[in-house]
């Protein structure tokens, strides 16, 4: 079983010590293990032009990119992407959320969804997650990780573990914080144990603070009158007994994000939106004319 580890941070930074240390423990478990550093594959950012969704999901082809292979390290990304059983993600938190080579990572991700996805059928693909912050600004830094994680699976929740590592600015401390690296090592090994066992979405092992049974996410979100679940998108009702909440969900797995239903109401929408484009292109075009030379962009 091949484990890629993937870093978006520095180089023998924080998130790169744990890293290795999550990596031995996979390794000892039996897996074969490859490190990269994102920052080494130079890749550019998504530029949302939607050719990936209008070949793959309105027109049934496999996902493709407008960049071309050539302008950066991307493609030699997916290869080891495409290569791996399971994944181990690390990134540092930059403004409240992950680093952004590890968000251009996810966006650029539908370039290769299609492949990746009928290999997740084939065969079930499992993650693990590391994130460190300087202070306990991190809020969104585990749900963004998580996400990428599980895009990893093929939007499959199949998350073996996470780690959070808060109050580590400078590099190469969290050797100094006592068990912190053991943990990092058995997440690794928790990893693989998931890949061995392969129990789907019941192969969490992790001990973090949790709400959501789902994503083993912390947040909740206000939507529409409604507190949801930010990640799975199922409903919540919160209660107080004895000055603690309580949390009680009105959905399960079958109605939520990562099921057949809401990949499916997923892909309904977006072939929607889509549609309305195509029906009325000109009047689009019409009313988007006056805007073209009403500003002109500040260059560099």
């Amino acid at each position: 079983m091949k484990v890629l580890a993937v870093s978006a941070g520095r180089r023998m930074g924080n998130c790169e010590v744990l890293l290795r240390h999550a990596m031995r423990g996979a390794a000892e478990a039996g897996c074969e293990v490859q490190l990269i550093r994102l920052q080494d594959f130079e890749i550019k950012p998504c530029l949302g032009c939607e050719v990936c969704i209008t070949k793959k999901v309105l027109d049934g082809g496999d996902s493709v990119c407008a960049i071309p292979e050539s302008a950066d390290g991307y493609s030699a990304y997916v290869k080891l992407a495409l290569e791996a059983d399971g994944y181990l993600l690390a990134a540092p938190c930059y403004n409240l959320t992950a680093a952004g080579r590890m968000l251009d990572m996810l966006n650029r991700q539908h370039r290769f969804l299609s492949q990746l996805k009928q290999k997740c059928r084939e065969k079930a693909r499992y993650a693990a997650t590391i994130g460190v912050g300087g202070s306990d600004w991190t809020n969104f830094l585990m749900p963004i990780l998580n996400f990428a994680a599980t895009e990893l699976c093929g939007s499959r929740m199949h998350l073996a573990d996470q780690l959070l590592a808060e109050f580590h600015p400078a590099p190469g401390t969290v050797v100094l914080e006592e068990g912190l690296t053991d943990r990092a090592f058995r997440l690794g090994r928790n990893l693989a144990q998931a890949m061995l066992a392969d129990q789907g979405r019941d192969c969490y092992l992790g001990d973090a603070e949790e709400v959501c049974p789902i994503c083993h996410g912390s947040h909740l979100q206000l939507r529409h009158g409604r507190l949801i679940c930010p990640t799975c998108d199922i409903a919540a009702r919160v209660t107080e007994e004895d000055g603690a909440l309580r949390i009680t969900w009105e959905q399960g797995y079958d109605l939520c994000r990562w099921s057949e239903y809401g990949d499916k109401r997923h892909l309904d929408a977006i072939r929607r939106g889509h549609g309305r484009l195509r029906e009325h292109r000109e009047q689009v075009q019409a009313a988007l004319e006056p805007l073209r030379g009403a500003f002109t962009p500040v260059g560099p």
